[in-house]
């Protein structure tokens, strides 16, 4: 077989293999069946509870082993990509964007535990809900934890292993638990509002722009680089009066030695004369 019938064949089966996995998620949950087909990978569950719902745009792919427990309306833009091993619950509401990329194992919760004493068993647990945005052409890593009540700019990046709690701006680089600002990635530097939040729509930036305090580390004070000089040559070329005393100690010192060896001297003819 050629190279591009095998080629042909793959796409064929993997097509194949989508719609599959398409008609076992709508036998599974029904309500699926209003709105364009989502490419389901293997595995997949969505569970839809009392209130929830799935809008969405066109060409929505969900990879393997996606769980979604689906208790209020859920919002997935065009085009939006969900790696495998995802996790969505929502009992307030989740609102993702176009153009999303979310990487794997990524939990999506707009729940949490109530865990202060409530005089509820632990077989009922309580929580408290807030909805969740997640804006166009954001980028989510691997193993990122987004909690209730989260937004998330347009065009943002979260790194691995992050922990979003709160607002986040947008076109911002943001890491850490809980997931902080690490530079902006494109346009100039957010104007500081009366609040001072960030603006979530930056402009152009200088190529060299950095935060206040790695400039602060990277370029130290100009009175201290004006300083080190001197210093060295202090260090090299010690000073003229300095050289003076110790000209004059080395010659006093002379002197001290040659007035002892003539004493010498003298005490030793004294003593010859007298024998």
């Amino acid at each position: 077989m050629s190279p591009r019938r095998a080629r042909s064949a793959a796409e064929l089966s993997a097509g194949v293999a989508r719609r599959i996995g398409w008609l076992r998620a709508v036998a599974a949950s029904p309500r699926l069946v209003a709105g364009p087909p989502i490419s389901f990978g293997a595995r997949t569950r969505v569970v839809f509870g009392s209130g929830g719902s799935l809008d969405r745009g066109p060409r929505v792919t969900i990879a393997d082993d996606f769980t979604a427990y689906l208790r209020a309306p859920v919002h997935l833009g065009a085009d939006v990509y969900v790696n495998r091993w995802g996790y969505l619950s929502a009992f307030a509401g989740v609102s993702i964007g176009d153009r999303v990329r979310i990487g794997e194992r990524v939990s999506i919760h707009d729940e949490n535990h109530v865990y202060e004493p409530t005089g509820r068993p632990a077989s009922s647990p309580q929580y408290t809900c807030s909805p969740i945005s997640i804006g166009d052409d954001v980028w989510i890593g691997a193993n990122v934890v987004v909690t209730a009540g989260s937004s998330i700019g347009a065009g943002t990046v979260i790194g691995a292993n992050s922990v979003v709690r709160g607002a986040l701006p947008a076109h911002v680089l943001a890491a850490g638990a809980p997931a902080r600002v690490i530079r902006h990635l494109a346009g100039e530097r957010p104007s500081r509002g009366a609040a001072g939040a960030a603006s979530s729509t930056p402009g152009p930036r200088p190529a060299t722009w950095l935060p206040d305090h790695l400039v602060a580390e990277r370029r130290p004070d100009s009175r201290v680089a004006e300083r080190r000089p001197d210093s060295r040559v202090a260090e090299r070329r010690p000073d003229s009066r300095v050289a003076e005393r110790r000209q004059s100690d080395r010659r006093q010192s002379d002197r001290r030695s040659g007035d002892r060896r003539t004493a010498d001297r003298r005490s030793a003819d004294r003593r010859s004369a007298e024998r």
